[in-house]
């Protein structure tokens, strides 16, 4: 079971859309990089892979935006929190061939997915952008338990939490494999909570 699994059972959803999902300080963090690419590129218009209740959706002015999902209960918490923007139900595994925008953004999703999978999932999330890419991974150097201890690692690593994975992605490796999919990094930021955001550009992007 993956994350997107769980947080379908009622109890997990409503759980999360009252605790970290609804934290202003979250969104303020990735919107943060989003702004900034926004002052200096020519973007019009982004998906957001793993939408969830919108709320980050809610700081978006300006560009055209699409949210995606697969959560139907959280699809329809987006679009009444934003009636203005599109949010489709879709699984983050079919996205290739099906979705395109001069910027993709994925937040609190990758570290989601087992390392069996990642490197594909990963790919599927690049292969939405057209020319720029800001996705957030777990650092394993600031890797930590469940009881907040500091256990870091210089190393890939996939812990179970609850019922699904928690993945933690050394930085070489991301920026390794983003290079193989034709991207190069711009900008890599330190969130502060255990996570990087790292921002790519399209080799060939126009």
């Amino acid at each position: 079971m993956d994350y997107c699994d769980w947080v379908n059972v009622k109890d997990h959803l409503e759980t999360d859309e009252q605790g970290w999902l609804a934290t202003p300080e979250v969104h303020d963090l990735q919107v943060k990089p989003i702004n900034k690419l926004l002052e200096t590129a020519k973007i019009r218009d982004m998906i957001e892979v793993g939408c969830a209740s919108g709320h980050l959706a809610s700081r978006i002015d300006g560009i055209e935006y699409i949210g995606l999902d697969k959560n139907p209960t959280f699809l329809d918490m987006s679009r009444r929190r934003n009636p203005t923007k599109k949010f489709y139900q879709e699984d983050i595994r079919n996205l290739p061939g099906k979705w395109s925008a001069d910027l993709v953004v994925c937040f609190a999703v990758l570290k989601h997915f087992h390392l069996t999978e990642w490197r594909s999932i990963f790919a599927n999330v690049l292969a939405c952008g057209q020319k720029y890419a800001i996705v957030e991974i777990p650092d394993p150097l600031q890797r930590q338990d469940l009881d907040g201890n500091h256990i870091g690692v210089d190393r890939t690593v996939e812990d179970v939490c609850y019922d699904f994975p928690h993945v933690w992605v050394r930085k070489e490796e991301i920026i390794e494999l983003a290079h193989h999919l034709d991207w190069e990094l711009i900008d890599l930021q330190d969130t502060g909570r255990k996570e990087l955001v790292y921002i790519f550009k399209k080799r060939n992007g126009k």
